[in-house]
């Protein structure tokens, strides 16, 4: 075990996540990185242990942070960098429409976009 506070860094792999692991790591933390490639652009060192997984399921993450806790002994630090993403597919604009909709709904009832000095309930504001 160890007396230094330990950080755990997903998307560990390249850019922002690899240089947060380089400098947490220089700063004399302990480190457990992850990526679903961590393996093939980071080597392991006394301060670093590295899990390759999708962060993205549980039980990536829980290697992760088992490995912290045996490794190190406790877990001080979260650097949630890895990007997870949808692959729902929506026709251009769409996201647009519905937020419009929501907006034109709003000025019909006084909402915040009506512009007439009412609040979002529809009275009148102090000192009108």
């Amino acid at each position: 075990m160890s007396s230094k506070r330990t950080a755990i860094v997903t998307g560990a792999s390249q850019g922002i996540g690899a240089a947060a692991v380089e400098a947490l790591v220089n700063a004399g933390y302990n480190v457990v990185a992850t990526s679903r490639t961590v393996n093939q652009s980071l080597t392991a060192s006394p301060n670093l242990v590295l899990v390759a997984g999708d962060i993205g399921k549980k039980e990536t993450a829980a290697k992760v942070a088992a490995a912290a806790v045996e490794k190190f002994g406790s877990i001080d630090l979260l650097v949630t960098n890895a990007g997870i993403f949808s692959t729902k597919i929506r026709r251009c604009g769409e996201h647009h429409r519905g937020a419009r909709r929501s907006a034109d709904r709003g000025r019909e009832r006084g909402g915040p976009d009506d512009h007439q000095g009412r609040t979002e309930r529809g009275d009148q504001k102090p000192g009108d």
